[in-house]
């Protein structure tokens, strides 16, 4: 608190489903709400890419399909998309529902957060306002894994891990990672198949644990502070006991 170093805190809350987009849009909102909306990538040129990639190697028909809608080679295609052409952009945002059965085209959609992070991060501190990492808080944490933990992909697993080990790992240029929950993480997973198990106790292995225990001075402190009294008629209490 006194040093003239400080972090950017990016605060995660409520029980979203999506991991990535609960880390996303807190990140586009913070960035955003302290004029540093510039420091965000252009994901969207950029996931637009790897959904064509991810057709290529996984999905053929659909890939054939595409190129099959274009005027001009694909690599071409994903050239100008590198070089943020809007106009092409635009185009891929038309084709997309097209060919995945009318759904909307999503940019966020397989993109790496963790590489997000790193690069926001390594920006903020290139800018020379001060700051010397970003503190990422995941605020009642619990909430997610009650109401998601069963519903949780291996790939959000691999997100809380993977940041907790680029956090382990980012030396001076600082980004840390706390979650908030009620209860460690081991009580959240007895229902849950052995894979999923086996991944959320890595993800606790990769955190320090810092339990808050209650301090009954602390509590006494409190509700000396909220019980409402009346001096003299506590006065007249003391004197009659």
């Amino acid at each position: 608190m006194s040093s003239d170093k400080k972090l950017l805190p990016i605060i995660i809350s409520g029980s979203s489903t999506s991991l990535n987009q609960s880390f996303l849009s807190s990140l586009y909102q913070t960035l955003k709400q302290n004029d540093f909306a510039d420091l965000m990538p252009d994901t969207n040129f950029t996931a637009a890419i790897n959904t064509i990639n991810k057709w290529r190697t996984e999905f053929p028909q659909t890939y054939k399909e595409f190129s099959s809608k274009l005027n001009i080679k694909v690599s071409e295609y994903i050239d100008r998309l590198g070089n943020y052409d809007s106009e092409i952009y635009s185009n891929f945002i038309e084709l997309y529902p097209q060919l995945t059965s009318g759904s909307e085209f999503n940019p966020f959609t397989g993109f790496d957060i963790v590489e997000l992070y790193e690069k926001v991060n390594e920006k903020l501190i290139e800018a020379g306002k001060g700051y010397s990492g970003i503190f990422v808080v995941y605020d009642e944490f619990s909430k997610y894994l009650e109401s998601s933990i069963s519903k949780a992909s291996i790939n959000d697993i691999k997100l809380l891990q993977d940041f907790a080990e680029k956090c382990c790992r980012s030396g001076k240029k600082q980004l840390h990672l706390m979650l908030i929950s009620h209860k460690e993480i081991s009580n959240y997973i007895d229902t849950l198949p052995k894979e999923k198990v086996d991944g959320w106790k890595g993800v606790s292995e990769r955190f320090s644990h810092i339990v808050m225990h209650s301090d009954y001075s602390q509590v006494y402190e409190i509700m000396n502070c909220a019980i409402k009294k009346d001096v003299s008629l506590w006065n007249s209490f003391l004197s009659d006991n």
